[in-house]
């Protein structure tokens, strides 16, 4: 899928220069492209503008490389499909005033799982290119525009919406593409990808199991990490707050409580837990635990991992997970630090895993066992927020969607990219998020 330019321009931290389409017009709409405007937008709410004209503005704009954009005439799913269909790289909504309206707006935007768009971009898959599925979700840009004493009165509340990209302002109901008010730019991206990932050496573009990454591999880009984006306390427009602190760990309890868990029922599997631990790095910040195992391990030597193992007979998840914790990193909690338990996940090698969520105090030393850990990470909870979070992907081999996650420079894949993807759904966002649907890549079915 080509790139959405303006996301690139956002990460810069520069201004993006919008010109407006209110005459139905597609030779116009292409005269205009001609102009040195970083991105065009066709007004279908106040402009004389119907879908059929659209449609050709958008066939003369794609003569160069500006970014399509479409103001739609109401928060509408139908309207939203269907301009997203014909190629609209982004859509501005007038009349958002609560956050429940921007998140109605962002879900009729975004395909599952983080919205219910219908398939069908019968021609944005021609200009966009034929992977628009596996990346639209990333690369389509949704903006509410906040217009009324309401919608300044809830502003905070919008902003929290996880998805909108930008926000626009009108100016004597004229509209206008403003500078996005926060830069949803993954905050690893300026990173660039390994060469290899946590499949043991696979290469990062293996045909069978990655789709195309659009160029994203090694390039430099300009975005800023995520935390650098708090202001006062507060995330920017994030629901992560910028310090562990009571407010978190209150908040993850109240939605751990009111989580209702999935447990699979025993079936010849074999029982495991993980620890999905909070805690704070040296500036505060809260971060969770990750590793990476050691060469010498006869399994998964390499790959990335929570901390875990299998559960011993008359244990709970809960017991077995703090003890892995003990033995793997050297950190010892009490069972009182266990906050909730998240869903069953049934790996494909013999395997049911119960992720266990921990609170961790700042004054804990984490000492790798070297016969189990190379390294210990902690990563930032915002790393989990990036607009590309989470990857899903096809593979002939299954009928259930890959699941990928882009951290730390590289791809972490299920079980642990789904009870983590599950982790931020539940315990930062409360949402009722279910991953067992979600495929682990080939080489881990062993």
């Amino acid at each position: 899928m080509r790139e959405n330019a303006l996301k690139k321009i956002w990460a810069k931290g520069e201004a993006v220069v919008n010109g407006w389409l209110s005459i139905p017009s597609g030779f116009s709409a292409e005269v205009m492209a001609h102009q040195g405007f970083d991105s065009l937008t066709i007004d279908m709410q106040h402009g004389v503008v119907d879908y059929q004209v659209a449609v050709s503005m958008l066939q003369g704009i794609s003569t160069l490389g500006v970014v399509p954009l479409a103001r739609v005439p109401w928060n509408d799913p139908a309207r939203l499909m269907k301009i997203l269909d014909a190629g609209a790289y982004g859509v501005i909504c007038p009349m958002i005033n609560t956050a429940q309206e921007a998140e109605a707006m962002v879900r009729a935007c975004k395909y599952p799982p983080r919205g219910f768009r219908s398939w069908g971009p019968v021609r944005a898959s021609l200009y966009a290119g034929s992977d628009y599925g596996d990346h639209a979700n990333v690369e389509t840009i949704v903006m509410p525009m906040i217009e009324t004493a309401e919608a300044l009165k809830n502003l905070d509340e919008i902003l929290s919406v996880d998805g909108p990209a930008g926000r626009g302002r009108p100016e004597e109901d004229r509209g206008g593409l403003q500078a996005a008010r926060r830069d949803r730019g993954h905050p690893q991206r300026h990173r660039g990808l390994l060469a290899q990932d946590d499949r043991g050496g696979l290469p990062v573009r293996d045909d069978r199991e990655r789709q195309s990454l659009h160029g994203r591999q090694g390039r430099g880009g300009g975005g800023r990490r995520a935390q650098d984006r708090h202001q006062g306390g507060k995330a920017a427009g994030l629901l992560v707050p910028a310090r562990l602190d009571g407010a978190l760990l209150d908040r993850a309890r109240a939605h751990l409580a009111a989580f209702e868990r999935l447990a699979l029922p025993d079936d010849g599997r074999r029982r495991a837990a993980v620890a999905e631990v909070l805690l704070p790095d040296e500036d505060g910040r809260p971060c969770f635990l990750i590793t990476r195992r050691a060469a010498t391990l006869r399994q998964h030597t390499g790959q990335w991992a929570l901390p875990g193992g299998r559960v011993d007979a008359g244990e709970t998840a809960e017991r077995a997970a703090l003890r892995e914790l003990q033995e793997e990193v050297g950190l010892t909690l009490h069972e009182s630090t266990v906050l909730g338990v998240l869903d069953d996940y049934g790996t494909r090698s013999g395997y049911i895993i119960t992720p266990v969520v921990v609170w961790a105090e700042p004054d804990h030393e984490l000492v790798p066992n070297p016969a189990e850990v190379a390294k210990i990470f902690r990563v930032p909870l915002d790393d989990l927020e990036g607009p590309d979070v989470p990857r899903l992907i096809s593979i002939p081999e299954s009928d259930r969607p890959v699941i990928q996650l882009p951290l730390l420079g590289t791809l972490i894949h299920a079980p642990t990219a789904a009870v983590l993807y599950q982790m931020r759904e539940v315990v930062v966002h409360g949402r009722p998020t279910r991953v067992n649907h979600f495929e682990q890549p080939v080489w881990a079915w062993r």
